[in-house]
C-alpha cells in the first residue's frame, strides 16, 4: 500500500472479512445473521458459505422478511478511513418491516419497507474495530476497537 493514496479494494474486504472472523459473539450465538447487501459485502460473501452469516439480495431479504413474521434484523458494516494507515470497521443493527399492498409514493408500489436504525449511544465514537497498517509485518493488524482481544490471524 502507498501511504497517501485511497484505500485498494481488495484490502478493504480483507478487513471486512478479518472483521467477521473475529466477532465471536456473532459466531458463537444462536441462529443466523442477515449481513445487509452492499458493493462490499457482495464481493466477500463468498467467503461465508455455510456460517453464521447470510448474505442475501435485496429481494430475497424482503421476502424471507415477509414469510417470517414481517420483520427482520439486518446486520450493517461500514468503514471509516482515519488515515492512511487506519481504518475503522463498524457494525450496527438495522431492523426492516416489510408489507404488500399497494402504495402511491413517488409512483405505482407493491411493496414498501421500513428500515430502522439504532443509536448509537452517548459515550461518543468508539469502533468496533480499529486497524492499522504495521510496515514492518507488511500486515494490517486490530489494533484497538471494542473487540481488540479476539485478533485471529
Amino acid at each position: 500500500m502507498i501511504f497517501g493514496q485511497e484505500i485498494n479494494q481488495n484490502i478493504l474486504d480483507s478487513l471486512f472479512i478479518k472483521s467477521l472472523n473475529n466477532r465471536f459473539d456473532l459466531l458463537i450465538s444462536s441462529g443466523f445473521h442477515v449481513i445487509e447487501p452492499t458493493q462490499q459485502t457482495e464481493r466477500i460473501k463468498n467467503n461465508f458459505k455455510n456460517t453464521v452469516f447470510w448474505f442475501m439480495n435485496q429481494n430475497e431479504i424482503f421476502d424471507y422478511a415477509y414469510k417470517h413474521g414481517k420483520k427482520l434484523e439486518l446486520l450493517r458494516i461500514t468503514h471509516k478511513q482515519i488515515s492512511a494507515d487506519t481504518i475503522d470497521i463498524n457494525f450496527s443493527e438495522i431492523k426492516l418491516t416489510v408489507r404488500k399492498g399497494i402504495y402511491f409514493k413517488g409512483g405505482l408500489h407493491f411493496r414498501k419497507a421500513n428500515i430502522t436504525i439504532g443509536c448509537g449511544g452517548t459515550n461518543g465514537y468508539i469502533p468496533d474495530f480499529r486497524f492499522v497498517y504495521n510496515k514492518e509485518e507488511d500486515r494490517w493488524i486490530i489494533f484497538g476497537g471494542n473487540y481488540k482481544w479476539t485478533e485471529r490471524k
